[in-house]
């Protein structure tokens, strides 16, 4: 168990490694954070932004997609996943995730699953 106050604390040395730029050594934090406690969606999803924010997408993903298949309902990494894949020019899969998130959000089948159902007759030129 951690102190009472270990998530203030860790939240201002998160601010100020941030504020200096050291995002190695921030990585660094959240992957030994995940080591010790590893289903701990917020520092899952501040390791990914980390590796999206450095320009490593590819490893955000992989973050993200462990954090999904522990909690598929996880919606904030499903959102950031979405920014990953577009960010490697990945629309088809992106598109994809969004359908999941709304999905989600309303309880409804995803809305290109049921737009692909329908066809539709081409216009009368």
């Amino acid at each position: 168990a951690y102190p009472a106050r270990a998530g203030e604390v860790f939240a201002r040395l998160e601010r100020s490694y941030y504020e200096m730029g050291k995002f190695g050594d921030l990585i660094e934090v959240y992957e030994r954070l995940l080591e010790r406690s590893p289903r701990s969606p917020a520092a899952e999803v501040a390791l990914a932004d980390m590796h999206r924010r450095r320009g490593r997408p590819e490893e955000a993903m992989r973050v993200l997609q462990a954090a999904l298949a522990a909690d598929p309902g996880f919606q904030e990494a499903r959102r950031m996943l979405v920014e990953c894949y577009l960010q490697c020019g990945q629309t088809e899969s992106a598109l994809e995730e969004i359908d999941t998130l709304l999905g989600q959000s309303s309880g409804r089948p995803p809305r290109r699953a049921a737009a692909d159902a329908v066809s539709v007759a081409p216009a009368d030129s």
